[in-house]
């Protein structure tokens, strides 16, 4: 009689249990509901929109939109917030994880890696600019650290700016360009902008600076809200600075172009570009220029920048049809002739914190929104997101 009670016992809690797991399962699951807002799913044309819902490494719910459907898989492994959420970015999350910045990636035929640059600065006596880069082989996905001082006292206080970009590497050659501003604790410019380029040898760990360029204060410094922002393409780099002209010497925002090979550096006027930039979107010669969250109201203006001629092609004012004021930028793509553009807000529902996301197309010529629509999460979880062709995902 006692062993038949406590056999009914134990199958009770047993079942009771995997009932619970269940519940729970069921609870935590996200829920995905697109909602047409604007347009019709034909505007999303080839591209398709990859999200996911970012619990930690195999708890990820990922979801994949395009204009005939839409799909969910549980328990995905998690990509990397950096970059476009493709299936390299995943498949490269062990190396991704330790990149603060987008342009702190590089890449070879064989090799991905990343960089990252500390000015090591702890008082007025002793300062380091140190490198450390992390290496992943392609083939057996063999990960390799390094790490070196690229150069002693270039920093003078912790005020100071800097932006470090890998720009090429070369069998065990890493080239990396350095610019950097002082400032004060007031968050003026108080002494010279340099422009370093280091060579950075991986087999011994040893640098070698190839050139040095300094500028007045007054004439080229990166300000604060274009902190780390810069980006490299084939043999130049890009950074975002203030730039005085020569009529009245007003500053205003530039790209400073240098070329890593000719030692050439070249500035292209933003014409006074009127928002704080820190996203951007690379293709071909022409790079597009986004504002960060910061400056998002209903509507922003794009700004597409052509490397090769030098100029601004356009300025687009893109309507996002928002009044809110959380409202930030995950993801942004230019193709087509079309402008691609994932949105996130956070809303509260009966006091639960809960993450709306709104898939956008526009037009690029006229602006016109070909397609808006509005996916809600019942998750307060980060929202990571992709914009992708067939074969990156």
């Amino acid at each position: 009689m006692k062993r038949k009670l406590s056999t009914t016992v134990l199958i009770i809690s047993v079942i009771g249990m995997m009932i619970m797991g269940i519940s729970l399962g069921i609870v935590n699951k996200t829920k995905v509901q697109l909602e047409d807002l604007e347009g019709n799913r034909d505007g999303m044309g080839d591209m398709s929109f990859l999200l996911q819902a970012r619990k930690g490494s195999y708890e990820t719910d990922e979801i994949l939109i395009n204009k005939d459907s839409e799909k969910i898989k549980r328990k995905a492994k998690e990509g990397y917030y950096i970059g476009n959420l493709t299936k390299e970015n995943i498949e490269n999350r062990d190396l991704l994880e330790y990149v603060s910045f987008e342009n702190n990636i590089f890449e070879s035929d064989n090799e991905i890696g990343s960089i990252y640059a500390s000015n090591g600065f702890y008082d007025d006596k002793t300062n380091e600019t140190v490198v450390k880069v992390t290496l992943k082989n392609k083939e057996n996905n063999k990960i390799t650290e390094y790490e070196m001082v690229v150069e002693e006292g270039l920093y003078k206080s912790p005020y100071d700016r800097y932006v470090a970009v890998p720009i090429k590497i070369e069998k065990d050659f890493l080239h990396v360009a350095i610019l950097y501003s002082q400032y004060d604790d007031e968050d003026k410019p108080s002494g010279p902008t340099m422009l370093n380029l280091y060579k950075l040898n991986l087999t011994n760990e040893t640098s070698q600076k190839i050139l040095s360029k300094e500028y007045e204060p007054n004439d080229v410094n990166i300000k604060g809200d274009f902190e780390n922002f810069a980006f490299s393409k084939d043999n130049k780099v890009y950074f975002l600075v203030n730039k005085s002209n020569e009529k009245d010497k007003q500053q205003s925002p530039s790209l400073l172009e240098f070329d890593i090979i000719s030692k050439d550096i070249e500035f292209i006027n933003l014409d006074k570009m009127d928002h704080i930039i820190n996203k951007y979107y690379l293709e071909g010669d022409e790079v597009l220029l986004l504002p960060s969250e910061d400056s998002i109201s209903t509507s922003i203006n794009a700004v597409l920048v052509n490397l090769k001629d030098k100029k601004v092609e356009y300025k687009q004012n893109l309507d996002l049809d928002y009044d809110g004021s959380d409202l930030s930028i995950i993801q942004a793509r230019r193709y087509n002739n079309k402008i691609y553009m994932v949105t996130s807000e956070y809303v509260y529902d009966n006091y639960k914190q809960k993450n709306n996301c709104y898939i956008t197309v526009f037009d690029e010529k006229t602006s016109e929104k070909l397609y808006r629509g509005k996916l809600k999460f019942n998750t307060s979880a980060s929202v990571n997101a992709g914009i992708v062709k067939d074969d990156e995902i």
